[in-house]
């Protein structure tokens, strides 16, 4: 910043470093990489450009950046001369390796770096990448397992020589594909593997949406609906239900790709539309999957579409319906053999009986499909369980029992980063404070809550609808409606840390 300041005002002596434009010149330094060359190039634009409206002009900064002091070298007096210079430098391979991973977005693995260099042996990738870093083309992230990278400023140039090579198409294809290739199968992991696989998404996520946008744009439907067959269970986890049924539906708008692969994508935008609570988008999803699954005999897929139309059937407050669609979906799992699938299918029928008053009988449902998914280490659906349970006790009066089973699921919860249980069950342990006649806490917790289903975008329906509603009425009439919502927007504000110590006043110290 202090270079900017100094140059800038070389070129217009009244230029003043102010908190108006503070942020935007923090902006430009951090668009340019910090390069020096850079920043003074850019810094020569403040006689004609504001900071804020020269940041805003810097996505093209090679164009941008073409006024050099005329005592500076040739190779200097721009900024594309000067990558111009460096490139010119570079072996033929490290040339081709660096414009082929310019189509990275936020980084890449020395194992996605081979497979963009298809062609080369391995050995000659990592020579070519080491050459890279000691010329400081790439650079290297912090951490045990390498991750590199490429200054913005670098990989704009990179991509304009990989367009003009003529390379572009090829190089955003094998991108592509191998992150279809790493969501393979992920949505049927459970145990630490799910959280690994989960974890390893994390970093990635620029590069899964670029290639997601790339095959949409090439109407390449096998690579995209691979894509987002394996991504749905991040955006579900991670709360970002819209963003993630945005780009579904832009999949499943290219109208074509393999049938079990449309089938997998329709059932995810299924689920995320039901958890948004768009229960109508939500049934033609799963009746599509259905008849898909159906047509090319897949039990296994036929008997989950089965259990998500019961779960629209109880969302509808058809409950004898609903438990119709379990059982014959709890039969061809069975069938199937597959133990997982069935679980939630169980889980589901117990959470029906209860509705239904038959709160033996719901008990030991949810009890079997406890021991299943503890075996398999299906987490989520775990974490599900012990919520339902939490309820159970809520509405019987046994507090104790209901926080025990709350807490439960939400350390359960918090092995994969499930947020929207944690919602949920921040909205249960209001009540209990509410219970207890600790009112600031409850408002605070009920804020904390919502501030988390506002984050993740998904709905509260049914009961604990009802139950949220009821708290607030008693909260309101008990505080006054300015104090309520002044203690909601605390609790709202809280750091997700903070929300679960709010929650936990004995248990914080664990």
């Amino acid at each position: 910043m202090q270079l900017f300041v100094t140059r800038a005002k070389a070129v217009s002596p009244d230029f003043r470093l102010t908190e108006a434009n503070a942020r935007a010149v923090v902006g430009i330094c951090e668009a340019l990489d910090g390069l020096p060359l850079a920043i003074e190039l850019a810094a020569a634009r403040s006689k004609l450009l504001a900071p804020g409206a020269l940041l805003a002009r810097l996505e093209r900064r090679l164009d941008l950046l073409t006024t050099g002091g005329p005592d500076l070298p040739a190779r200097q007096q721009t900024l594309r001369a000067t990558i111009d210079w460096s490139f010119g430098l570079l072996e033929e391979d490290e040339q081709r390796l660096i414009e082929r991973l310019a189509v990275f977005v936020g980084g890449f693995t020395l194992e996605a770096a081979e497979e963009a260099c298809r062609g080369l042996s391995q050995r000659e990738t990592l020579d070519a990448v080491a050459s890279l870093l000691d010329k400081s083309l790439l650079v290297r992230g912090p951490g045990a397992e390498p991750r590199f990278g490429m200054l913005e400023t670098i990989r704009e140039y990179a991509l304009e020589r990989l367009a003009a090579s003529g390379q572009e198409q090829s190089a955003r294809s094998r991108h592509a594909g191998y992150f279809a290739g790493l969501m393979e199968g992920g949505e049927q992991l459970w145990d630490d593997e799910q959280s690994t696989y989960l974890a390893q998404i994390e970093p990635e996520y620029d590069n899964l949406t670029a290639a997601l946008a790339w095959a949409i744009a090439a109407r390449d439907a096998e690579i995209a609906l691979q894509v987002v067959a394996g991504a749905w269970v991040y955006w579900l986890v991670r709360g970002s239900l819209s963003e993630g049924s945005r780009l579904l539906n832009d999949v499943l708008l290219l109208g074509s790709g393999p049938e079990a692969l449309r089938a997998r994508a329709f059932a995810a935008a299924g689920v995320l539309a039901y958890r948004r609570g768009d229960f109508g988008e939500a049934r033609t999803a799963f009746e599509e999957a259905l008849a898909l699954a159906r047509e090319a005999g897949d039990g296994t897929e036929t008997a989950r579409m089965l259990g998500e139309l019961g779960n629209i059937a109880v969302a509808d407050g058809e409950l004898a319906r609903a438990m119709e669609a379990y059982e014959e979906a709890r039969r061809l799992c069975e069938e199937a053999g597959d133990r997982g699938k069935m679980s939630r299918v169980i889980m589901n029928m117990g959470s029906v009986a209860n509705m239904q008053g038959d709160a033996e009988r719901g008990r030991a449902l949810i009890d079997e499909a406890m021991v299943i998914q503890r075996e398999l280490g299906d987490w989520q659906s775990l974490s599900i369980c012990l919520h339902n349970l939490g309820r159970v006790e809520l509405r019987h009066g046994t507090p104790e029992e209901a926080a025990s089973l709350l807490e439960q699921s939400v350390d359960t919860a918090q092995k994969i980063g499930y947020r929207e249980l944690i919602a949920y069950a921040l909205a249960g342990f209001a009540e209990l404070a509410l219970a207890r006649r600790e009112l600031e806490r409850a408002a605070r917790l009920l804020g904390a809550s919502d501030g988390l289903f506002d984050q993740t975008g998904a709905s509260i329906e049914g009961e604990e609808k009802e139950s949220r509603a009821a708290t607030l009425e008693l909260l309101r009439d008990e505080l006054g409606s300015e104090a309520l919502e002044s203690l909601r927007a605390e609790g709202r504000a809280l750091p997700e840390a903070l929300m679960l110590a709010e929650a936990r006043p004995q248990g914080a110290q664990r």
